[in-house]
């Protein structure tokens, strides 16, 4: 059998198993409407708390057996529990498999994301069927990329006989799967997975059923997957990757998805596409509803002049909007947190950038560090250690990015005399941009479209516009 011990995956053979007749796992290959059912949860190993934590559903469905012996999989990722859930538009995809069940495009595999001390990741789940499972006989090693698998044991798990697989990486990954005798399906699987600063954790997926689906129920399970696929659109770079793979949320898109799905959110028989369905709807409106606030924030700001303030920055300088007139600034509100390093802190150095570039021309860039650590209590008072600490992690991040602006702290709630758009559901950074004349010219929520070789192209022609 095989042990967990301190989070390190274990293989022990009993005294019985040591050899084993030959079997043949890829006896039966994925059958068309083939629908499979898993419950997965992460946990953290050793003791941990459960901030972390995470269950899920994962629902495969054989859509199409092809030609050259290779299947078609649909998949959905139904999260019951934990912190953060993905959009609409990642919790579903489909993917290839070869005759020999490999993936020959990873883009759009499923996955779930793990969270601790700030730190967001994607964890990729395993999928229904053991790739290379005509290998897998009692005894067998063998070597597929960076992992190196042995086949450990045999043993029985929901009434299903089971070769047990360990798969191992040099980097330190482990994973074990009990894959059934009789044909090439994952019944349990066990990965060792990294959150936080190396926090070890478990990520655990066990079939719950596998079922045949009759001819309308696949039709059924096809004709949404294919509305959800319509309204994503395609997918260009790894779906886990993507930073915005969900379609802008407006009324026109909100009519046509409403269109699209019919009545599935309300359909019971349409299983995980109901719920998806339901969320979609859900999440979309609710983006419509925060952008009409972010609109109202944005009326009350825009053309009137800019509010006053005094800060102080990581190098100790007093800086008000007196110190900029007549010249267009750039006020980026924003974390700046050294640990953890909250994504996308890579465009601060796209502003770095720009802020170098136009320097001469008179463009100045403030960036202004928003942290609950610096922001008084009621009594008017922060906590000193707490303020300290948020200092030096924000120094530590302008040291890290090696930032040429002056970054100020806001301990005295600054932001939210712009209008914090974190009250209308809205995530940080605010860019906030003053026109020479001291009014207030752009009020804007989230990242600015930025490429590697132009930048933060569209800020920069605003600017170069506001400094003619």
């Amino acid at each position: 059998m095989l042990a967990l011990c301190c989070g390190l995956m274990v293989a022990c053979l009993s005294g019985e198993i040591v050899s084993f007749a030959n079997q043949d796992a890829a006896a039966k290959s994925p059958a068309a409407g083939q629908r499979l059912t898993y419950s997965g949860s992460v946990e953290p190993l050793a003791g941990g708390g459960t901030e972390s934590s995470r269950t899920f559903r994962l629902v495969s469905v054989v859509t199409e057996v092809t030609a050259g012996g290779g299947a078609k999989l649909a998949w959905v990722v139904e999260e019951t529990g934990g912190k953060p859930r993905w959009p609409w538009s990642q919790r579903f995809g489909g993917v290839s498999l070869t005759k020999s069940l490999q993936i020959p495009n990873d883009r759009e595999i499923p996955a779930i994301q793990g969270q601790l001390d700030g730190m967001v990741r994607a964890i990729p789940l395993a999928l229904p069927f053991f790739a290379d499972a005509s290998k897998v006989e009692a005894g067998a090693e063998w070597d597929d990329g960076p992992k190196h698998f042995e086949v450990v044991a045999r043993e029985e798990v929901g009434g299903r006989r089971c070769w047990v697989v360990s798969a191992s990486t040099k980097q330190g990954g482990r994973a074990i799967d009990w894959v059934d005798e009789n044909q090439p399906v994952v019944v349990r699987h066990r990965e060792l997975v990294f959150l936080g600063q190396g926090v070890q954790h478990e990520l655990r997926l066990d079939l719950d059923r596998v079922e045949p689906l009759a001819a309308d129920d696949l039709a059924r399970h096809a004709k949404a997957h294919a509305a959800f696929t319509a309204l994503r659109g395609p997918v260009k770079d790894k779906l886990v990757e993507s930073q915005n793979p969900t379609p802008p949320a407006t009324a026109e898109f909100l009519n046509q998805a409403r269109s699209a799905l019919g009545g599935l959110a309300e359909d019971r028989q349409a299983g995980p596409y109901a719920e998806l369905a339901a969320d979609m709807l859900r999440e979309t409106q609710r983006s419509l509803d925060q952008q009409k606030a972010v609109e109202r924030l944005r009326a009350q700001l825009v053309g009137k002049p800019v509010p006053d303030f005094s800060l102080t920055t990581t190098r100790g300088d007093k800086i008000s909007p007196a110190d900029f007139k007549n010249k267009p600034l750039v006020l980026h509100f924003w974390e700046y947190r050294s640990e953890p390093k909250i994504a996308p802190y890579g465009e601060t150095g796209y502003l770095d950038f720009l802020w170098r570039q136009r320097e001469k021309q008179g463009i100045r860039v403030v960036g202004i560090a928003v942290d609950d650590r610096l922001r008084p209590d009621e009594a008017g008072a922060a906590d000193r250690v707490q303020r300290a600490a948020a200092h030096k992690d924000i120094r530590g991040f302008c040291e890290f990015m090696n930032l040429s602006f002056p970054v100020a702290f806001d301990e005295s709630k600054v932001i939210d005399l712009f209008g914090d758009p974190r009250r209308t559901g809205m995530k940080l950074p605010l860019y906030i941009v003053v026109a020479p004349d001291g009014t207030v010219a752009e009020y804007h929520v989230g990242l600015w479209s930025a490429t590697a070789d132009e930048g933060l192209k569209e800020l920069d022609q605003r600017l170069q516009k506001l400094s003619k």
